[in-house]
């Protein structure tokens, strides 16, 4: 774990949080119980994406939430990357509607999942069409936030090399500590 949290820049303890709290961007019951996980890119990605829908004003644990359901985008994503194949710009968002509730005074945002495969026409019309929903009943339009999944590997690949490790997919490889004089 340690390995991890060096790469995400994060502490040990906020990743062992998340876990305790069942808040973690990955299906935590993959892991054996007793046993050391085995963390790959593929978790160290998912932190990342979280933390970029977080900042967007997401909880954290909506931010996990929207990355974890949408598990599938960044799968094909990395399997792009591992194959040599042309990236296909995917996206994990979470879209949030104002809508009125007669119990509670006032407007409040439900996020509302998005489940497509994450490419951008896609994502284009998700939010068009809750824009069109929202504005016969709303004056505010939909809250969207929205996680470039090629940028969030280009953060996490220069944060691991600041860290000394290279992400090359879902491989983590730690660089060498050798020196040449």
């Amino acid at each position: 774990m340690s390995d991890l949290a060096a790469i995400t820049k994060r502490t040990r303890d906020s990743i062992r949080n998340m876990q305790n709290q069942d808040a973690t961007p990955w299906d935590d019951d993959v892991f054996e119980k007793g046993k050391n996980r085995r963390y790959t890119g593929y978790h160290a990605l998912t932190l990342v994406i979280a933390e970029m829908l977080a900042v967007q004003g997401l909880s954290a644990a909506q931010a996990s939430e929207a990355t974890f359901t949408q598990r599938s985008n960044i799968e094909t994503f990395l399997d792009e990357i591992e194959a040599g194949a042309p990236i296909t710009p995917r996206f994990v968002a979470m879209v949030s509607i104002a809508k009125a509730d007669r119990s509670i005074p006032g407007l409040h945002w439900t996020p509302t999942m998005y489940w497509g495969t994450g490419t951008a026409e896609e994502l284009r019309n998700e939010i068009t069409s809750h824009i069109s929903d929202d504005m016969t009943t709303v004056s505010n339009g939909p809250h969207v936030a929205v996680a470039s999944v090629a940028s969030a590997y280009r953060i996490l690949k220069g944060r691991a090399e600041a860290a000394g490790f290279l992400i090359d997919g879902r491989r983590i490889l730690r660089l060498s500590q050798d020196s040449e004089d």
